[in-house]
Parts: structure tokens; C-alpha cells; sequence
């Protein structure tokens, strides 16, 4: 009778089978949620062509942006000194800068001094442009932070997304951007 019951029940391997089945299910609908959360999340954002880039960088200088001049997708991440995300945020945009060009874009965070001693305090080593007066972050339809969109060589807005991103899912988007995938 014991060898019955060994053999009506499920061998290590199905059960094995049967839980990883559950697991990606579950794992697809994380990725779904994700996907469809991010999509009305940014669905006001600027798309299509991006909106022109010209703002005072840190040094007080003017920047203007030309898109055409980068070889690899450029993310441009909008950010503010009073957002407790995107301090979190802050280190994978960063870790991204190192093999991405990226303008960050201060969002009426205060004056120069204000955003000077914001980027240094959080160890920021990236161009920044300080929208004091919100003007660039209304022309790209940001309405919460972090933002970032990521701009093909052609000046198209090829991806954007609001709220924490992991570096995972920025780096993904960049290497399909570099595919013409998206």
C-alpha cells in the first residue's frame, strides 16, 4: 500500500514544474502591472519629436541641446531638490551616465546656488540645467519627478517614464532605442 501512495503523488520534478509555472505567472503579471502602470503614468508626457533643450547649466552658461550630436540615445532626466525618489533614483541615472550621455534637468529646485549645493550634496557628476521657472519640464508635459525621456540622435522621443526606474529597465530601453526597436 506504501508504494501507491508514493506513486499517486507528484515526483519532485513536477512539483518543481508546477512551481516555476506559478512563479512566471506571477512574474508576467509583475511586468504587466509594471508595463501598464508606466504607460498611464506617462501617457500626458511629450512624445514624438522632443521639445528643444535650452536652459543655464550650472556654470551659469546657456545650454542648448542639438540631439543630432550624440551617437547613442541621450536620456534626459528631470529631477527635484524637494523629490525623495528621485534621490533614489539619482545613483542609476548616474551609473547610466557613465556609458550614456544624460542632461539632468533640475525641476524648479530654486536658484543656481540652491541646485549647485543640491547636485554636490547628493554627488551628482552630470550636466544639469536649473528650470527654475518650470518652463522646460511644462514643454516636455513632466507633471511629477523623476522623469526621464530617452531622445534618438533624430530628436525623437523614443521612450519616457515618471516615478522610480530601475537601471535594469533604462538600460533596456536604451539598447533597443540603439536597435531602432522602440
Amino acid at each position: 500500500m506504501n508504494n501507491k501512495l508514493a506513486s499517486d503523488s507528484p515526483s519532485l520534478s513536477q512539483r518543481a514544474l508546477k512551481t516555476a509555472r506559478s512563479l512566471l505567472f506571477y512574474a508576467l503579471i509583475v511586468v504587466v502591472g509594471a508595463v501598464a502602470g508606466n504607460l498611464w503614468m506617462t501617457r500626458n508626457q511629450a512624445s514624438g519629436p522632443a521639445p528643444e533643450l535650452i536652459g543655464q547649466g550650472l556654470d551659469g552658461k546657456l545650454m542648448r541641446i542639438d540631439y543630432a550630436a550624440f551617437e547613442q540615445p541621450l536620456v534626459v532626466y528631470f529631477f527635484a531638490d524637494w523629490c525623495p525618489i528621485c534621490k533614489l533614483q539619482n545613483s542609476a541615472i548616474e551609473s547610466i551616465g557613465e556609458d550614456y550621455p544624460v542632461i539632468a534637468v533640475a525641476m524648479q529646485s530654486g536658484d543656481l546656488d540652491n541646485v549647485i549645493d543640491y547636485v554636490r550634496g547628493e554627488g551628482i557628476e552630470l550636466n544639469v540645467i536649473n528650470d527654475q521657472s518650470g518652463t522646460l519640464s511644462r514643454n516636455f508635459s513632466v507633471n511629477g519627478v523623476p522623469a526621464s525621456f530617452i531622445i534618438d540622435n533624430s530628436g525623437i522621443i523614443r521612450s519616457s517614464t515618471r516615478g522610480y526606474t530601475s537601471q535594469f529597465s533604462l538600460r533596456a530601453r536604451l539598447w533597443l532605442t540603439e536597435r531602432g526597436w522602440i
